[in-house]
């Protein structure tokens, strides 16, 4: 009996292990972008490196639009959060809320470019169902609720 040769491009697992490292390298590309966009209008970041992510806060003009609901966003490996230093935002919740976004870093990872429109996708079915900004969309679900902020 002989074994037909498959081509790589039918195979999924081939393309998984080239989608693996490319959504690697645009998450971290993406978050490098927003940091240095929010440093370039007068912002701060830092490594948090029990979690694994960067955080950035502040700068002025168009990079404050970035922070969606003004809770903060993740971009890729970056948190983002206009309002302030997310260690004195959140206090002792700071652990959970990085915890979460570590979370949405991982969707990035996981999915690369696809997260954004899928995201999107998730929020206004979420929306139609629940009325409530973020407490249907399964990307915040499974990122955790509570620990991101939200009171559903």
């Amino acid at each position: 009996m002989k074994y037909p040769i498959r081509s790589a491009a039918a195979d999924p697992l081939a393309w998984l292990a080239l989608a693996v490292p490319l959504n690697f390298a645009f998450s971290r590309a993406l978050g490098a972008a927003v940091r240095a966009a929010v440093r370039r209008s007068g912002g701060a970041d830092r490594y948090e490196p029990a979690f694994g992510l960067w955080t950035c806060c502040g700068g002025q003009g168009l990079v404050r639009r970035l922070d969606g609901y003004g809770g903060g966003t993740t971009y890729g490996s970056t948190y983002y959060l206009a309002a302030g230093d997310p260690r004195s935002q959140f206090g002792r919740d700071f652990g959970a809320r990085l915890t979460h976004e570590a979370a949405h870093a991982a969707q990035w990872l996981a999915l690369g470019p696809a997260l954004a429109p899928s995201y999107l996708v998730a929020e206004v079915i979420g929306r139609l169902v629940t009325g409530t900004p973020g407490c249907g969309n399964l990307f915040e679900r499974w990122a955790g609720l509570e620990s991101g902020g939200y009171r559903c």
